[in-house]
């Protein structure tokens, strides 16, 4: 295993960093790690395959129905497989079980038993997120011996309520400026961050318009319609034409990914907003203005675990043991052992589970 890893070229070496992940069972499964063993798990669309040098998986790949349909109307190849939440898979002697992790864009918790009856089972959590939302289905954890937490940033650095000022500065400031016939574009990304901002905007009643790449993911996208008014703003949100300055002043949402030069469509005069939030990988000096645009606010959102959501997880799941890797791990290790919790951080950014 190690052999291979050092034969590769430099190039695919940095393809390795992106899809670093975690072994279970050698060779039967791999996680967010393509085509290292005979199936492999996608926790999400966003890293394993929205990354500048995704590439398309040889070998089958589980995820779920909602990340299917993103990759299906992207047209991405690859050998998938889309499993139903709450629904049990045999794979040799592996039953894995794929959970809604809280996310957006069909992320997933899985939830893997060796064995029959009462057998060692693990939860691996990597795209996930305690965040109350009305238009994201909720994470729906359960019980496991083991959890697996691989982390995109580190908790200490994240944190909710920080999270949630900054969406009400934003939300406060659009409903204003459209109020006073204003215009105002935000650029984020499209995978969560503008189903939840899009609903709050439309229960304030300021007229949402999204742009092709938006739109398209989120009719992608299944929200769980027996919550009263969840779809509302779904059927209300406009797709952007190609003249909206003749449309009522409302705001206009951009995606971070589809955002490129010469592709912008037709834009009216408006206030520019910008999201520093990187859910998707995507750094936010990575974003580039169209010409002559500048970004007046930025809002700082992370919308990512914070401890306190950890420790709430691990409530949840009630593990024997916890496995952490990713940015922050041994400090994420180290305070969980101050709340009396067994734990430790990967000795490396591949480990052999079970």
């Amino acid at each position: 295993m190690e052999t291979q890893k050092q034969a590769r070229s430099l190039d695919s070496m940095r393809i390795e960093e992106l899809n670093d992940g975690f072994l279970v069972e050698y060779p039967i499964l791999s996680l967010d790690l393509l085509d290292e063993a005979s199936f492999n798990f996608c926790s999400s669309v966003r890293e394993t395959l929205f990354t500048p040098m995704s590439r398309a998986p040889k070998r089958q790949t589980l995820l779920s129905e909602e990340a299917f349909n993103i990759l299906k109307w992207r047209g991405m190849p690859g050998s998938f497989l889309p499993c139903p939440y709450f629904r049990k898979i045999s794979l040799g002697s592996l039953t894995v079980e794929l959970l809604p992790s809280g996310e957006g864009g069909g992320s997933s918790f899985l939830h893997v038993t060796k064995g029959t009856n009462s057998g060692t089972s693990l939860l691996y959590a990597h795209n996930w997120s305690l965040y109350s939302s009305r238009v994201l289905r909720a994470a729906a954890p359960k019980p496991a011996d083991e959890l697996v937490l691989r982390l995109k940033q580190s908790p200490l650095e994240c944190s909710h309520t920080q999270d949630k000022r900054e969406i009400a500065r934003f939300l406060d400031l659009a409903t204003k400026l459209t109020s006073a016939g204003e215009w105002v574009i935000a650029v984020l990304p499209s995978l969560g961050p503008t189903q939840i901002i899009a609903s709050e905007l439309h229960s304030r009643g300021v007229d949402i318009y999204l742009d092709s790449w938006n739109f398209k993911t989120t009719q992608a996208l299944k929200v769980d319609e027996t919550q009263e008014g969840v779809q509302g703003w779904i059927h209300a949100a406009k797709k952007l034409g190609t003249k909206p300055s003749q449309d009522r002043p409302g705001i206009i949402i951009l995606s971070k990914e589809g955002l490129r030069p010469g592709k912008t469509p037709s834009l009216p005069n408006a206030i520019w907003c910008c999201f520093d939030c990187d859910p998707s990988g995507m750094h936010s000096s990575q974003i580039t203005s169209p010409p002559g645009i500048t970004f007046t606010e930025h809002f700082a959102v992370k919308l990512c675990p914070d401890i306190t959501d950890i420790l709430a997880l691990i409530e949840n799941v009630r593990p024997r043991h916890v496995t952490v890797a990713g940015p922050g791990a041994s400090a994420v290790s180290a305070s969980l052992a101050r709340h009396g919790l067994s734990s430790s951080s990967a000795a490396s950014s591949m480990l052999t589970l079970f």
